[in-house]
């Protein structure tokens, strides 16, 4: 899905969609760029650093009722945010979908978790950080993102000080 953020698409975008399409890319274009791309940062914000923190695979996320719970909040912090930004989403549409592809996905270990277990850096900063200075800007208090950044950036700060002493 492609489109420009706060505009109509026009004949450039089409021949990007086309070019895309004659490449083989099944590829629409939305009026609504924005929305989509925080719907899915959402999906990122209930399930990367969840599992980051905790070692487990996307499906074993839901089996805890606590953490299915922690994954929820983080989300509604984010629409929260979008809301202020001036976009409609249906509080309930992010959260489902959030755990569908932590379903869908049950046997992955997302790529938060993967870059923690080799000692990368993380995209956490990215993901909920951003979220985070979103809500700053515009008021909207993000606890629980701001602690699940703070909280994965221990862990990169963990790992840069095991290699170091490695080495």
């Amino acid at each position: 899905v492609i489109g420009y953020p706060g505009r109509e698409q026009d004949s450039f975008l089409n021949q990007i969609r086309d070019m895309f399409q004659e490449a083989g890319f099944n590829t629409t274009i939305s009026n609504d760029i924005k929305k989509l791309v925080w719907e899915k940062i959402f999906v990122n914000v209930a399930i990367n650093p969840f599992g980051a923190l905790t070692g487990l695979r996307n499906g074993e996320l839901l089996t805890i009722p606590q953490l299915k719970e922690s994954m929820k909040a983080a989300v509604i912090e984010g629409i929260q945010v979008t809301e202020k930004l001036g976009l409609n989403i249906n509080r309930q549409i992010p959260i489902e979908k959030a755990f569908k592809v932590a379903h869908r996905t049950a046997m992955n270990k997302n790529s938060m978790l993967q870059d923690i277990e080799k000692g990368k850096r993380t995209e956490i900063e990215f993901i909920n950080g951003a979220l985070v200075r979103n809500g700053e800007e515009v008021g909207v208090p993000c606890p629980i993102n701001a602690v699940l950044t703070a909280l994965v950036k221990g862990l990169e700060k963990r790992n840069e000080l095991l290699s170091l002493e490695v080495n």
